[in-house]
């Protein structure tokens, strides 16, 4: 396992690798936020630490260049920062796709801990029992390519290949694959955040999954009526 830590941090970059290597964890550095991006696209690690602080301007711009990416898109990284530490900050992480957030200064043993948890929750994920690489809604107007990950809208002869987030993506194949079922909000949010600091459904964890659900549904065109909220228990996909 690869994680690469993009940091001009010299202490926590020291601090960190070392318990990374400790733990068998392959190191890659990055100290340059304008070519991050290109280099994960290049060779995407298995998981990123993106010290915000590394941006001269803006601490948002170099997480959303690394998420605009085909492969960025789908890399969990996991935001530190030791400027931008108040609420707001963290809830602009998460909306932008960082899957922890993480105040500096901090203890490396705990960071690489989280990130050996993302790890195996991804992986736990790919692994998940699904009835097959390819999900379909009943009549085949909706079809998910989960190797590839394309979702193709089909509209009489034509189909539109709808631009999903990997959350997105992930909340509808859940969803499909479990057609015609109650899914709860609790277990929803583990579709999205597996790992144990966000197990909880709390009203922040709430509101960005009905976030997420919300542009899902905009994006489904005549599909999105499928896409059922059960108020007060959760959501079902009707098939």
């Amino acid at each position: 396992m690869e994680v690469c830590v993009a940091t001009q941090d010299g202490p926590f970059l020291e601090a960190l690798g070392a318990q990374l290597e400790a733990k068998g964890l392959s190191l890659r550095t990055h100290r340059d936020g304008a070519t991050l991006a290109g280099a994960i696209e290049a060779k995407p690690p298995d998981a990123l630490v993106l010290d915000l602080d590394l941006a001269e301007g803006s601490p948002w711009e170099v997480l959303q260049s690394v998420r605009s990416g085909s492969r960025g898109s789908r890399l969990p990284v996991v935001a530190v920062s030791g400027r931008h530490t108040g609420s707001p900050s963290v809830i602009t992480a998460l909306r932008m796709g960082a899957v922890e957030y993480v105040a500096k200064p901090c203890d490396p043993r705990v960071l690489v801990a989280r990130l050996q948890a993302i790890i195996r929750a991804l992986e736990r994920r790919r692994q998940a029992k699904l009835p097959g690489p390819t999900l379909r809604s009943s009549g085949g107007a909706l079809v998910l390519d989960t190797r590839a990950h394309r979702c193709l809208l089909r509209k009489g002869m034509d189909q539109e290949d709808l631009d999903l987030t990997p959350k997105e993506f992930a909340l509808l194949a859940y969803l499909l694959a479990h057609a015609d079922c109650l899914v709860s909000k609790e277990e929803l949010a583990r579709v999205l955040w597996p790992w144990p600091s966000r197990r909880s459904l709390d009203a922040q964890t709430h509101g960005l999954l009905a976030q997420h659900l919300a542009h899902l549904r905009s994006k489904l065109g005549p599909m999105k009526e499928h896409l059922r909220t059960v108020w007060g228990l959760g959501y079902c996909w009707d098939d």
